[in-house]
């Protein structure tokens, strides 16, 4: 779908589905001990967690 349209970039929050496609890189946002947003984005694969 996004392959064949040829997109190079797409933001999404929340959307596990998208993040199972062959061409699609998941990534995680870090937090520290006191559940602070480090905003340290790492390649993580999928764990059906949803962190708001």
């Amino acid at each position: 779908m996004l392959q064949a349209k040829k997109a190079a970039g797409i933001y999404v929050t929340f959307l596990e589905e998208l993040g199972q496609q062959p061409a699609t890189v998941t990534l995680m946002s870090q937090v520290n001990q006191k559940a602070e947003r480090s905003f340290k984005i790492i390649p993580a694969p999928l764990d059906n967690q949803v962190y708001a």
